[in-house]
């Protein structure tokens, strides 16, 4: 028989989406900050 499900597990997946990391985030900030660096440089 499969174990019952976890409500601590779901409670903190609803707390962090697991289709959103954190990296992701911190990737699209230093992007952004890189094209507007890049374009008032030309």
């Amino acid at each position: 028989p499969q174990p019952p499900p976890q409500p601590a597990a779901q409670q903190e997946q609803h707390q962090v989406p697991p289709h959103i990391p954190i990296s992701t985030n911190i990737q699209i900030l230093s992007w952004g900050w890189l094209r507007h660096s890049m374009s008032s440089i030309t």
